[in-house]
């Protein structure tokens, strides 16, 4: 029987499946295949906008990194700056600003928090133009 879990832990693994695919294209440096990696890019969002509803649901299935202070900062900033750019790349600013809150909500680093900030700033600013 599915479950919401089911449904991150599937969503999980083909965000990791894209992922890779869309680095082994891109390093490939081939201009016709820009279309494809922006493609790759807008599912790889939609992957990420369906988990942030499901976490919304069950806040439990948050990955470890985002829902508790991590143990590198630095690590935890990273991952959500991809999905966030990602999200911003495919034009998901509201998935893209959803990412920094729950990063915001269980960081505790100053200065990944205060990047954080600047970064929900700008891409507000940039929703609301």
């Amino acid at each position: 029987m599915s479950s919401l879990k089911n449904a991150n832990d599937a969503l999980d693994s083909a965000a990791t499946r894209l992922h890779d695919a869309m680095r082994k294209i891109a390093e490939l440096r081939n201009p016709s295949l820009s279309p494809t990696l922006q493609r790759l890019g807008a599912a790889q969002v939609e992957i990420f906008e369906t988990q942030y509803r499901i976490w919304a649901l069950e806040p439990d299935l948050l990955p470890k990194l985002l829902r508790c202070p991590a143990e590198s900062p630095e690590a935890a900033y990273d991952v959500t700056l991809r999905r966030v750019r990602e999200a911003e790349v495919s034009g998901a600013l509201e998935v893209a600003i959803g990412v920094l809150d729950i990063f915001l909500k269980y960081q505790t680093s100053p200065r990944h928090l205060e990047l954080a900030r600047v970064e929900r700033a700008r891409l507000a600013n940039a929703a609301n133009a």
